[in-house]
């Protein structure tokens, strides 16, 4: 009986998602179906099946940069660091950070399960020159962000 349970729960989300994928008019927000079944010999179930889903279309936001877009006289080792306003799907993330043509190497780390991504250059970054930060990436929902800002490091 359980695995025949399983079977069918398996059976339903797969139902409800199919069905979400093909349905627009849903709006944001927290969304639960329940469900009666009654099996090929007649059971029914007691009580109702609880299936809780979340439709979320409203794309990211960056809460904060640092350096803040055109900042001035930036340290030439900077810790950039992004804020998303929402849960990102941390392997979407594209960042890049570049002067011109030449791109800067760097590590990415995020703060604990928080929403703040730092992006630390491999070297120290040129004296006096603008350099532009470019982010691509999708929150856990594949809502997608793309954002780019510029700075300058002192002289």
């Amino acid at each position: 009986a359980t695995r025949d349970y399983e079977q069918m729960e398996q059976f339903i989300e797969v139902l409800v998602n199919a069905h979400l994928l093909h349905t627009s008019n849903h709006k944001d927000g927290e969304y639960k179906i329940y469900i009666r079944c009654t099996d090929s010999f007649g059971n029914k179930n007691m009580e109702d099946f609880p299936l809780t889903f979340t439709v979320d279309t409203t794309a990211p936001s960056l809460l904060s940069t640092y350096p803040a877009n055109s900042a001035t006289s930036v340290e030439k080792r900077p810790r950039i660091t992004v804020t998303f306003d929402k849960t990102m799907n941390r392997t979407s993330v594209v960042i890049a950070l570049e002067s011109g043509n030449s791109k800067v190497p760097a590590t990415i780390s995020w703060k604990g399960l928080e929403n703040t991504l730092f992006f630390m250059p491999s070297y120290e970054l040129l004296a006096n020159t603008e350099y532009t930060v470019s982010i691509t990436a999708k929150d856990i929902a594949a809502n997608p962000l793309a954002y780019a800002w510029k700075f300058r490091t002192s002289g």
